[in-house]
């Protein structure tokens, strides 16, 4: 609706608005599955041809599209210490890891530490024997947009690295997970993944739900807490949902 600059004529319609989407106020809260319940699907999980796509939302939690650093290890270390295979996780950001491993080569046998550099929140660095698997250069990821067109986004010189099992993409240039290229650039076949993890909130969901199974939403320890009730803030006024059911009484 336009008022033509009249405020009483805009105040009826934004009313009405926002008394629907506060009736609805529990419906829209953010409610993700936790990192166990997670483990516990892809545990269970039978091969099909199409894999789980679960979005770690400890990129909400740690999502470089929120700010965060995008390098956190407690996923990475839920899959590896629960022993899955045939599953694979992308991109952690580790700019020393990829510069280690593009010298080394494609198919080296090495020691790094992981991930867990840049916050508190983003868990403990990992120490992984992993195999060089692929090297890409300056890769660039498609972000499919509504009109058609995809959006190219760079993720800067990006290697694959295999560990027991679970194929780890890790990146130069921070940023989030918008399309399955950055798996099947390495050429990782997905019909024969049990699990994809990414790092990414919702705008992954145009590129991988065309070859999904099942999209879940997880909410994984990270410095971006989607439970903001959890967060804490130490000026903000708490004074409104979901701090409080019906502030308006």
């Amino acid at each position: 609706m336009i008022s033509d600059n009249d405020p009483e004529l805009a105040k009826q319609p934004a009313e009405k608005i926002g008394n629907v989407v506060f009736e609805h106020r529990h419906e829209l809260l953010f409610n993700p599955i936790s990192l166990n319940k997670a483990i516990q699907i892809i545990q269970q999980k039978e091969h099909t041809g199409k894999p789980i796509v679960i979005a770690d939302i400890a990129d909400i939690a740690d999502n470089a599209g929120g700010g965060a650093a995008s390098d956190s290890t407690s996923v990475l270390e839920a899959m590896l210490s629960n022993g899955l295979t045939d599953c694979a996780i992308g991109m952690i950001w580790d700019p020393q890891v990829v510069e280690i491993a593009r010298k080394a080569g494609t198919g080296a046998q090495l020691t790094v530490r992981l991930g867990g550099k840049n916050s508190v929140d983003s868990g403990q660095p990992l120490d992984l024997n992993v195999k060089v698997t692929g090297i890409i250069n300056d890769l660039i990821q498609p972000f499919p947009q509504y009109s058609g067109d995809d959006l190219p986004v760079p993720c800067g010189d990006t290697v694959c690295l295999e560990c027991n099992g679970v194929s780890i993409i890790v990146n130069s240039t921070r940023t989030q997970v918008f399309h399955p290229a950055i798996f099947t650039a390495f050429g990782i076949d997905l019909s024969c993944i049990k699990a994809l993890v990414v790092k990414s909130i919702f705008h992954f969901y145009a590129g991988f739900a065309p070859i999904a199974e099942e999209v879940l939403l997880m909410g994984a320890p990270g410095p971006l807490n989607p439970d903001f009730t959890k967060v804490p803030y130490k000026q903000a006024d708490l004074h409104k949902f979901p701090w409080m059911d019906n502030p308006f009484r």
